[in-house]
């Protein structure tokens, strides 16, 4: 991740504030104990592909495409979509951003302590116990719904 002016930090914020999601998805996956795992992200879309450009070079991480759905009207303009699910992407990004956030903050700051949560328990099972499975705590439960919650389009509920 590269290191970013305070013009750049501002300007990313103000994207991801207005354009983006910042969240956490629960997928199927067999390697653990539950049957599933979450995995976080920071999403932006936008028709503007510059703006999928800026994000990508100037902070060096993740990656763009364009998003096109089967019942898409001919007259609307091609969306795309930026998006990085690194962990470590994740922590640096977010902790350049944070100061700038409004709308976000709060989702940032969630998502933010669940990354590192995971970094801790990664290090621990490197460490100690290969082949151990990552262990959720009922912690990881309330973050991911939180973030569902605030990521929920229509009328918010308070969490």
């Amino acid at each position: 991740m590269n290191k970013l002016s305070i013009t750049e930090r501002a300007y990313i914020a103000g994207i991801i504030d207005g354009e983006g999601t910042i969240g956490l998805t629960k997928h199927k996956e067999r390697r653990t104990l539950r049957g599933w795992n979450y995995e976080p992200y920071i999403m932006v879309s936008n028709t503007s592909k510059s703006i999928m450009e800026y994000l990508k070079e100037v902070t060096g991480i993740g990656y763009y495409w364009s998003k096109t759905y089967k019942n898409m009207n001919r007259g609307w303009k091609v969306p795309f979509a930026w998006q990085t699910g690194a962990r470590r992407e994740i922590i640096s990004l977010l902790e350049q951003i944070l100061p700038y956030l409004v709308i976000k903050k709060r989702h940032a700051v969630l998502l933010l302590e669940y990354v590192k949560m995971r970094e801790d328990q990664e290090k621990e099972r490197i460490a100690f116990m290969k082949g151990m499975q990552i262990k959720y705590s009922k912690h990881h439960d309330e973050i991911f719904e939180k973030l569902r919650e605030l990521n929920r389009r229509g009328r918010k509920r308070k969490c």
